[in-house]
């Protein structure tokens, strides 16, 4: 069923330049209608279309900084995939968008849960970026099994990367 009368309009709710905002509008994940006057016939945008829309017009405020944030999530989860052959799960998902966010956090789960996977992921990913990472173990043969692990896994195919280990007991650094 397909909403198509506006029920309330929300203050500071456009994603791009923090106006007025409708309902519909929040609905279809579209900015506001001074940032995005038309909406398009097809409905439904990805943020990358609408990123497009707004810079062709020159109406990119806060927008940019969505784009860009799902841009570098999109490539952390191609990485993921690239190498463990699956998708992060919600809590990795979660955990992820935090490290983007550059957001401080502990991650206190259970057993098998895939804390440690995590961690090496998110740690190529950063060293991919920005040269370099740490992984701090508290046993060397953690170190040495994540150090071993990560030693498997490449960065997306497109980018050339030099990463360099080194090895200590209790720290594996990229």
């Amino acid at each position: 069923m397909m909403i198509n009368e506006i029920h309330g309009i929300y203050g500071h709710a456009c994603p791009n330049c923090g106006g007025r905002e409708e309902d519909l509008r929040l609905l279809m994940k579209l900015p506001c209608s001074r940032c995005l006057p038309k909406i398009p016939d097809k409905g439904r945008l990805s943020i990358d279309e609408i990123y497009e829309i707004l810079k062709r017009s020159g109406r990119v405020k806060n927008y940019g900084r969505i784009y860009e944030f799902e841009r570098k999530y999109r490539e952390f989860e191609k990485l993921f995939r690239k190498a463990t052959g699956s998708r992060p799960w919600s809590v990795q998902r979660t955990w992820a968008r935090r490290v983007l966010m550059d957001k401080s956090f502990t991650i206190v789960a259970p057993t098998g849960i895939g804390k440690t996977l995590f961690g090496m992921i998110i740690s190529l990913y950063q060293a991919w970026r920005h040269g370099k990472a740490y992984i701090l173990t508290p046993t060397t043969p953690l170190t040495e099994q994540i150090y071993e692990k990560c030693s498997k896994y490449v960065p997306p195919p497109d980018v050339s990367c030099n990463h360099q280990y080194l090895l200590v007991p209790g720290i594996c650094m990229m």
